[in-house]
């Protein structure tokens, strides 16, 4: 069977993938070898905790629990969009915003992780990005609303187009055989890929977030809501990342350095923890501002409980 110009054009591609990678592996050698001590004295820091760390791998303890913090984190987004379109339609003030192209890179970030994911048959990597992917396109749904109603075409044609794409994508993934070759030809890659994605949602998305709540809490305000999110997100990267440095000391082996689902959930968890330490210190400045809201709240209560006595 002769080549098609499809298949020879991914020929080309991966020859000049392979190119690239010997031309880049000197450069590759020589920064293993910079951080190759601090590898070593990390391995033998957690050495003696190495039966602990095969138990919880064996059992999957770090995956389970960080799908489950997914899952929370999941349940919360939907809440507070809910909360948001409510608001909306009430035409309250002072709305409170989700950062400007938050929900375009966090879903960015999802895409080759989720390929990999498929390539790899990780079934923890598969539910708990589609879980967070159709969250995220849900939720978006719900807060670009201007007036807090769905009843047009424009929300008509993207739910059209995304039930479509799950449906149809399914079905070409599963039967495409060209498809499925590019994939794995370039799993390296696409894996890294999300790596330099995460970073670029770490400064794009993750520090808007992290800029929003420490304005959130310094003008005085005491909601956790999206605070609460940023825990859930910290507790779902962390034993991500865990469990994918970890899980070759569970055999004898060493820290898997290389490992680029393990470097996209300690680039996100590093990117939350910025976000939790600016909300702290959000929180601490605006502690006389909280006191000055809570004096101004209980004179209008006291104002307004006198005069329905006086009536």
């Amino acid at each position: 069977m002769g080549r098609t110009p499809v298949t020879a054009f991914i020929g080309q591609i991966a020859d000049h993938y392979h190119q690239m990678m010997q031309w880049l592996a000197p450069y590759g050698a020589m920064l293993l070898a910079l951080v190759k001590p601090l590898g070593l004295l990390i391995e033998d820091m957690l050495r003696p905790y190495t039966p602990v760390i095969a138990k919880v791998i064996y059992y999957d303890g770090f995956r389970i629990f960080s799908a489950f913090m997914y899952v929370c984190f999941c349940v919360g987004l939907w809440i507070l969009g809910f909360k948001y379109q409510q608001a909306v339609v009430r035409k309250d003030e002072n709305i409170g915003q989700f950062p400007k192209a938050y929900f375009f890179w966090l879903t960015v970030s999802l895409v080759p992780i989720t390929i990999t994911g498929f390539v790899e048959r990780d079934t923890y990597i598969i539910v708990t990005r589609l879980m967070t992917f159709v969250s995220i396109l849900g939720v978006h749904g719900l807060v670009s609303s201007a007036d807090g109603t769905f009843n047009t075409w424009r929300y008509r044609f993207w739910v059209g187009f995304w039930l479509a794409f799950f449906g149809i994508g399914a079905m070409v993934w599963t039967h495409s055989v060209l498809l499925q070759t590019f994939v794995t030809e370039f799993e390296k890659p696409i894996a890294w890929s999300s790596v330099v994605l995460m970073i670029v949602f770490m400064v794009r998305g993750q520090l808007s977030v992290a800029r929003e709540l420490f304005r959130h809490y310094l003008i005085g305000s005491e909601s956790v809501k999206r605070f609460t999110l940023q825990i859930f997100r910290f507790f779902s990267f962390l034993p991500q990342a865990l469990h994918y440095f970890l899980a070759p000391m569970a055999i004898g082996g060493a820290i898997a350095w290389n490992n680029a689902i393990a470097w996209q959930g300690l680039i996100g968890w590093l990117g939350v923890v910025w976000v939790l330490i600016n909300s702290v210190v959000g929180f601490v400045r605006g502690h006389d501002r909280r006191r000055e809201l809570r004096r101004e709240r209980r004179a209008n209560w006291q104002i307004t409980g006198t005069r329905q006595e006086a009536a």
